[in-house]
């Protein structure tokens, strides 16, 4: 995924793509399509833990932020 100037390796489940972009968004797109569904602001890029995928689980999204000690869960 190229965001703006780079960003994490995809995660891809259930015929989605989950991207954290170097605008410090997680971007989801129609694997597909390639539309954008949805997008989150997460904080800075270099906020984000290594330039790791996001995590997929049962059903959920998990993006860390390191600066602001987070973990945040996209999901039902």
């Amino acid at each position: 995924y190229t965001g703006s100037n780079g960003g994490s390796s995809p995660s891809v489940s259930n015929g989605l793509v989950y991207a954290v972009g170097t605008d410090g968004n997680l971007d989801v797109f129609d694997a597909t399509t390639g539309s954008k569904k949805w997008s989150y602001a997460i904080g800075d890029y270099s906020d984000y833990f290594d330039n790791n995928a996001p995590a997929l689980y049962n059903g959920k999204v998990y993006v860390a932020s390191h600066s602001l000690n987070k973990i945040y869960c996209f999901g039902q």
